[in-house]
């Protein structure tokens, strides 16, 4: 019972840390454990008080299912996720949408190359926090679209470096918009090492389930993939694929040319993109007391 009250207690502190609001189910759901509790439990001995805020996150989640019907349309997207704090419901006036992209494997760059200038044309894309000399404000963050994190299907795991307490949040809080294949699915399960910090999180996102505040949210069923059809059509999917290959290795190139001058903390590579210049997993362990 000690355990359990203080995974409770890290977990409120967690949640106030970034002005959340935990219900029960979020309590029961986000309890920072590497062991995992009923409902019922969580439930009866630490009830949780409702809330009188006003909720911004549900006009944003329809702004972001817009974004993504127009993404789906590229072919070499697998899986698009709402991340950060739309995805728990905790979305600001003035957040913008954040947004994680799994493509095909060696396709990403190409599919990047893509898909920005697309999104460009039909919404608010977020630009960086400082072009040049100007500082960008909170209207030009309102609503915006940030794809802060890409990854294609052959770099699911996060890699070690990388993984704590604030990245197993990211990883299990991600709500799939748009899934095909089953993809988000294989996601989760390459990342199990997020069952050391948040057990019951792992398990539901497993299951896929705990999602009724944003019910039929997903876009496009996990599908089955098509029946080879003999040898001849298997060749030219491998040539297709090559050439995809060789088109992303190029694309890959192009971008990080040009985006090498402003990296900072970012993670690069030809195979996933993590766009976080922030790093909060240090701050947060001071803000909890955990060393």
């Amino acid at each position: 019972m000690r355990k359990l009250k203080e995974a409770v207690v890290l977990t409120q502190k967690y949640a106030a840390y970034f002005h959340g609001h935990l219900t029960d189910a979020d309590l029961h759901r986000w309890l920072i454990s590497d062991k995992t509790y009923s409902t019922e439990i969580t439930k009866r001995l630490f009830p949780q008080k409702p809330s009188n805020r006003p909720n911004f996150s549900v006009a944003k989640l329809s702004l972001a299912k817009k974004v993504v019907r127009l993404l789906t349309l590229v072919p070499t997207v697998s899986t698009i996720a709402i991340t950060g704090s739309l995805a728990v419901g905790n979305a600001k006036v003035d957040d913008d949408i954040d947004l994680m992209v799994i493509t095909r494997p060696d396709a990403l760059w190409l599919t990047r190359l893509v898909v920005i200038p697309l999104l460009g044309l039909f919404f608010k894309r977020r630009l960086p926090a400082k072009i040049g000399k100007f500082q960008v404000g909170p209207n030009q963050i309102k609503d915006s679209v940030c794809m802060n994190l890409w990854l294609d299907e052959s770099a699911l795991p996060v890699p070690p470096d990388k993984r704590n307490l604030y990245t197993a949040h990211e990883v299990l809080q991600a709500l799939p918009l748009f899934d095909r294949g089953g993809i988000y699915r294989r996601f989760i399960q390459a990342n199990t090492w997020t069952k050391k910090y948040l057990a019951n999180a792992y398990q539901i996102a497993l299951k896929n389930e705990g999602e009724d505040r944003w019910s039929n949210v997903i876009l496009a069923p996990t599908g089955v993939p098509p029946r080879n059809r003999g040898r001849r059509r298997g060749r030219i999917k491998f040539m297709l694929r090559t050439v995809t290959a060789l088109l992303n290795i190029a694309a890959f190139k192009l971008q990080y040319l040009y985006m090498k001058k402003r990296i900072t903390h970012e993670t690069i590579s030809l195979h996933a993109a993590y766009f976080h210049p922030r790093d909060l997993s240090v701050k947060l362990r001071e803000h909890l007391g955990i060393y």
